[in-house]
């Protein structure tokens, strides 16, 4: 419960599949698992994937109303198509995540359809900071003017697990990151993940809107007992 609103966090797993049957059955089970949420009572939906063509926003919205507060969260890892390639590979039809262009476009199909809420940002410390924050501005600015009801979401590079705990973007850094984009974009919340730890929630508080519980492993939550984040099979460790 955060801010006065429940929150759901669908991570739609549909990124590794070409644009056929497949990746629309996907879609279709992640339309559902909205639509399931938002009869439940839920009054904000975040679902999170790698890029939607106008196509695949028409098979989402058979399950939605564009006036449900339903936010399509496409993080950008880089704005740099150099080291997006790098880090995500060469554009691929098999992968969708791989179309630098197609994964930046997928707000504005989003928004073509009648859709609100959106939710953009990149990974900070996988890229040069400064160039990534200067984007992302730009590109919520953009997102706004089109009547966007955006939130910005700066998740910090975690160390790969068996590596060094220290991030490349450290506490200072990563706290005038976050200073700045409530600065240049007061009217637009900024998410943070549990990944941080509560020392660090504390710290910038006043200046976000929103806390996300960071999702380690794959399938972590259990209706009973506390959430899978084992070594063995997650992508980092949750300090919270």
């Amino acid at each position: 419960r955060v801010g006065g609103f429940f929150s759901y966090v669908l991570a739609a797993s549909c990124s590794g599949w070409p644009a056929d049957r497949s990746r629309i059955s996907c879609l279709a089970h992640a339309g559902w698992a909205v639509r399931r949420a938002l009869d439940m009572g839920f009054e904000r939906v975040y679902f999170n994937i790698g890029s939607l063509t106008g196509d695949e926003v028409e098979v989402l919205a058979d399950w939605m109303d564009p006036e449900e507060k339903v936010t399509m969260c496409v993080f950008q890892e880089t704005y740099n198509p150099e080291a997006y390639s790098r880090f995500m590979g060469r554009k691929n039809d098999y992968v969708p995540k791989s179309d630098y262009l197609q994964r930046i476009q997928s707000f504005d199909n989003w928004l073509d359809a009648g859709f609100h809420q959106v939710n953009p940002g990149f990974l900070v410390g996988l890229h040069e900071a400064e160039e990534d924050l200067a984007q992302l501005v730009a590109h919520v600015e953009h997102l706004v003017a089109r009547g966007a009801d955006a939130c910005m979401s700066v998740p910090r590079l975690r160390p790969a697990l068996g590596t060094s705990t220290r991030s490349k973007v450290k506490d200072e850094g990563y706290i005038r990151l976050i200073a700045t984009l409530a600065l240049m974009l007061p009217q637009v919340p900024i998410v943070l993940t549990t990944r941080e730890t509560q020392e660090f929630q504390d710290t910038v508080l006043p200046v976000i809107g929103t806390l996300s519980p960071g999702s380690p492993d794959v399938s972590p939550y259990r209706r009973h007992g506390e959430a899978a984040n084992a070594p063995e099979s997650s992508q980092f460790i949750i300090p919270d």
